[in-house]
């Protein structure tokens, strides 16, 4: 990424300065707010990852923003809130309609990440939201070497409030 504004709307959001965001959005227009990092990280993978609700919602509100980006280990913005246990995240990301909540990377839904850190909240909100979470039971995803699906992860993890 080569452009000094993209940088700054990338850094802004990660920090989570809502100010800057917002001043980089409009003063701006044209500004690609998908463009990725070298980890294929967009500026609302950063927020969301760090739990910085205020600069998602700004940056949801952006008529140009892809919700569904997949960065270099084929993660969302939703699986990335989900494994980091932003809740609030979450949450704000399940209101919206353009979020995809079955897309994965090797079976690896935000189910399964919420399972594998133990993340209770999540998964509850997850199930609650009365989204299709995808086929949960019988997708698996890659961890050491082997393939779970959401339940075993949990059980390997000894996340039992998760297994209950």
């Amino acid at each position: 990424m080569s452009d000094p504004v993209e940088k700054i709307l990338h850094f802004a959001a990660e920090k989570g300065r809502v100010s800057e965001v917002s001043s980089v959005l409009r003063d701006h227009p044209e500004i690609n707010v998908n463009r990725t990092n070298e980890y294929q990280w967009t500026p609302l993978h950063a927020a969301a990852f760090n739990g910085r609700v205020e600069v998602v919602k700004l940056l949801l509100a952006h008529p140009d923003i892809n919700v569904n980006m997949k960065n270099i280990y084929g993660a969302t913005c939703l699986s990335l809130s989900c494994l980091n246990d932003s809740v609030s995240v979450v949450r704000m990301l399940l209101e919206d309609p353009r979020v995809d909540v079955t897309l994965d990377n090797k079976g690896r839904t935000p189910v399964w990440w919420a399972s594998l850190y133990g993340q209770y909240e999540v998964i509850e909100r997850l199930v609650a939201s009365g989204r299709d979470l995808g086929d949960i039971k019988n997708k698996t995803g890659k961890w050491w070497g082997k393939y779970y699906t959401a339940l075993e992860i949990a059980r390997a993890c000894e996340r039992n409030e998760i297994v209950s």
